[in-house]
């Protein structure tokens, strides 16, 4: 195993500092270009987004006249009768057996003032931008537009609420409905589902383009680090790590040595040459210092004996 790592070590300190073959350059090359296009691809998805973005915006004023002046026309027109704004008429209906009527006429009327004036605003914002806006102009009426739709569904979400309650007073009270009022749900309903489409279509505009941003950052991170990387592969190895590939070397030649004195030591040996007479011990015996391994005969003819006084 110490001969093996060596033996590693040195291939791998061959292979640093050897220079780079036409492949491995071709490679780095090639790695460096595909990043270069992954940027690209994003800053090309950034515009898309964008584009996509004030299209759904644009989608979203094919329709929102025609439903802010739709609500407008159910709760202040004099359909239901003559001189009274249909709010007040469907508030009259419900107010001698619902507890919360004032409260739901109230909402309705808030809801609604703030849906108009959020729409007439946003209308102004609409006409004066063009689809080559500035990025941040389309992203900021991207906003706005979402959060008009919003509160022109919870203006038409408080109206259907006050008519159901006005036609539900009526029908425990016997009475006949009003044709109108079903006509009135029935628009209404209608907006609802117009207005979810553009709240989901505006909302995924507003991803997209979030989405866009953090893969256009991420992409030009991808590639300074990849430039970078094959700036350093072409330049080659630094002193530092060559200097330490060659510390491993030492390192691993130390082992090598070790094991080899470790495996030195897994002999007996004699001190001087001669013949075996006798063998004291067998393969499993225990032996410590001082243990008589076995018996040898020198050809010595003499012995040097170290005696004291």
């Amino acid at each position: 195993n110490a001969e093996t790592n060596l033996e590693t070590a040195k291939l791998e300190y061959d292979k640093l500092v050897a220079p780079l073959d036409a492949l491995t350059l071709l490679q780095t090359d090639n790695s460096l270009l595909q990043t270069q296009e992954a940027k690209q691809n994003a800053a090309d998805a950034i515009d898309k987004a964008y584009e996509d973005g004030f299209n759904s915006i644009s989608n979203a004023f094919l329709e929102l006249p025609d439903t802010i002046t739709g609500l407008q026309s159910i709760l202040f027109s004099s359909d239901l009768l003559s001189g009274v704004w249909n709010v007040d008429y469907y508030y009259e209906g419900i107010k001698d057996s619902n507890d919360g009527a004032l409260k739901l006429k109230t909402s309705v009327e808030n809801t609604y003032k703030l849906a108009r004036n959020a729409y007439n605003a946003n209308l102004l914002d609409y006409k004066s931008t063009s689809r080559d806006a500035a990025t941040s102009t389309i992203e900021s009426l991207i906003n706005e537009t979402y959060t008009t739709s919003k509160l022109i569904a919870n203006a038409v979400k408080n109206s259907d609420n006050l008519i159901r309650a006005y036609q539900d007073a009526i029908i425990a009270k016997n009475r006949k409905l009003s044709s109108i009022s079903t006509t009135h749900l029935s628009s209404l309903n209608s907006y609802t589902s117009t207005l979810n489409s553009q709240i989901s279509n505006l909302l995924s505009a507003q991803n997209s383009i979030k989405n866009a941003k953090d893969s256009l950052v991420s992409a030009t991170r991808t590639l300074e680090e990849k430039r970078l990387s094959v700036v350093k592969t072409k330049e080659g190895p630094d002193d530092l790590t060559i200097r330490a590939s060659k510390i491993t070397i030492q390192q691993k030649e130390d082992a090598l040595t070790t094991a080899k004195q470790n495996l030195a030591d897994r002999y007996i040996r004699t001190p001087f040459a001669g013949v075996v007479a006798k063998v004291n011990v067998k393969k499993g015996d225990a032996g410590s210092t001082g243990t008589a391994v076995a018996t040898i005969v020198t050809k010595q003819k003499i012995a040097e004996v170290t005696l004291n006084e």
